[in-house]
């Protein structure tokens, strides 16, 4: 009986401790560009719009802060998170490259 407790134990321990690694690269992804408001009035500043989704990047390149720009993006979960008055900052993302879709 201690022997198949003891299994048990070890297949939830181990169940449990297959979270998948966020800091894995993205492939590349298409994405917008987009301003939502300066940080220093509680905005987000610039940000990627990837699959309807709010991505805060770490890096983003002065070039590419130009509303709707179209890019391509590899990118990772950063090991920080977001700067505000949030009860749960969101996680910001390292942004590895970045094109213009078209080279526009």
């Amino acid at each position: 009986m201690k022997t198949i407790i003891t299994l048990a134990f070890t297949v939830l321990l181990f169940a449990g401790c297959t979270k998948q690694n966020d800091t894995e690269l993205n492939a590349a992804v298409g994405a917008t560009v987009e301003f939502m408001g300066s940080p220093q009035q509680d905005g987000l500043g610039w940000v990627l719009m990837i699959d309807g989704k709010v991505e805060i990047p770490t890096n983003l390149p002065e070039e590419f802060k130009v509303q709707s720009l179209a890019v391509l993006v590899v990118y990772k979960r950063a090991d920080r998170t977001f700067p505000c008055r949030c009860i749960t900052p969101p996680v910001m993302i390292d942004i590895i490259s970045i094109s213009r879709v078209n080279g526009g």
